[in-house]
């Protein structure tokens, strides 16, 4: 009875210490993501044709897939694009993408970095931009599926 008592103890602390480790290696932005809602100046935009979606997928090797579907007029469909990047954490919460030339192999030398907000299932990222000496703000909301 002992024997089995400790080859029990013994298993149930294996996998304690494994299933520690996996949730010390989790981030949350790993995953698949669709686009749900976008906002200019904290106004909803309307998607067109095939926007909505749109999907990145974070996947936990650092690779990048973003897949997007662009309305081909004319044939009345929806072509699927794909483009592929790295990502990476960086710090405090940011992450950044790196984009890389298909031809080429090479990284591009400007990185985008962002901090998304999670909530639930629901990954958030926030952005600003200057045109014309005007800020312009972009809010993304994704949904993980």
């Amino acid at each position: 009875m002992k024997k089995i008592t400790f080859t029990l103890l013994l298993s149930f602390t294996a996998i304690l210490f494994s299933c520690q480790n996996d949730d010390d290696n989790y981030d949350p932005i790993v995953g698949k993501w669709q686009l749900e809602t976008e906002y200019i100046n904290n106004t909803p935009i309307p998607f067109e044709d095939c926007e909505d979606e749109l999907t990145v997928y974070f996947r936990s090797n650092q690779n990048l897939e973003i897949t997007y579907y662009e309305f081909e007029f004319g044939q009345e469909t929806c072509i699927e694009e794909v483009e592929f990047a790295k990502w990476k954490p960086v710090a405090d919460g940011f992450y950044q993408v790196i984009y890389v030339d298909e031809e080429t192999g090479e990284e591009d030398l400007e990185a985008e970095s962002f901090k998304p907000q999670f909530q639930n299932n629901t990954m958030i990222i926030e952005f600003e931009d200057s045109f014309d000496s005007q800020t312009i703000s972009y809010r993304q909301v994704f949904k993980r599926i």
